[in-house]
């Protein structure tokens, strides 16, 4: 849920003993709120509208409804499906860096394509499969591995976005990156389980970036990632014509006080 701008009356209209529309908040509540969002985009209006107007932003604020963010699992297909083990490529995910600069791809591992190192790594399921590099059993050189995953938040709010979820790496998950932002998030379970992990800032308009990044001494490595809940507040061009309606009222209140 995501707040609409609040009606902020003026000082005079505050003290006017006529003012009925906010008694029953003991001025706690206009007082409180006229220091939050003095700052931001404010409505003036006249007394005898405010009831009115605080109704409509109420039901305003009602309407504002969370809508998924489309992002995916590791070892997945377009349906969220997990494809078959072995499969060179990801749909969703990409090796943007490794250590030598030298792996051209990534695969996805199960037990019944890899055998080892499946069985201590977590075993399959129907969510989400192991990537790694495209080797022979995912084995790669030590160093830092970098797998990128991307969203967009067209018609979405990024200031609501919200991403949870949980990974788990061989051998040490070292950070979480927000469109190229750390968000110093690590993995404290390595391979045997998974590390939940939660991002609710550092979102953008538009196309975003999210990077995981996995470090190996040396042997197998790999990444697994499920997204457990993705949503951001949906942008409702019928809200905010209403937003903008109230405050054209708002300045059509002002200009009538002052003639």
């Amino acid at each position: 849920m995501i707040l609409a701008p609040l009606i902020v009356l003026p000082e005079h209209e505050y003290r006017d003993t006529s003012l009925k529309h906010f008694k029953n908040f003991d001025n706690k509540f206009y007082q409180l709120k006229r220091e939050t969002f003095m700052k931001s985009s404010l409505l003036y209006a006249y007394s005898k509208y405010a009831t009115s107007c605080f109704t409509l932003i109420l039901v305003l604020i009602g309407s504002a409804q969370a809508a998924p963010i489309n992002i995916f699992n590791t070892g997945v297909d377009a349906n969220g499906d997990v494809v078959t083990g072995g499969t060179v490529g990801d749909e969703h995910y990409t090796l943007i860096s490794d250590p030598n600069g030298t792996i051209t791809g990534i695969k996805t591992a199960t037990a019944i394509s890899e055998g080892y190192p499946i069985g201590p790594w977590l075993g399959d399921n129907s969510l989400s499969s192991w990537i790694g590099p495209n080797t022979d059993n995912l084995v790669g050189p030590g160093g830092v591995f970098t797998y990128q995953t991307t969203f967009d938040l067209s018609g979405l709010d990024h200031t609501t976005a919200s991403i949870l979820g949980r990974w788990a790496t061989d051998d040490q998950g070292i950070d979480i990156l927000i469109n190229g932002i750390s968000t110093g998030i690590t993995n404290a379970n390595g391979f045997g389980a998974f590390t939940d992990f939660t991002i609710n800032s550092g979102f953008i308009a538009g196309l975003n970036t999210l990077d995981f990044q996995v470090t190996n001494g040396h042997g197998p490595t790999g990444l697994r990632v499920e997204i457990t809940n993705a949503n951001a507040v949906a942008v409702d061009e019928p809200y905010a014509l209403a937003l903008l309606g109230l405050g054209l009222l708002g300045l059509g209140i002002n200009r009538h006080k002052k003639t």
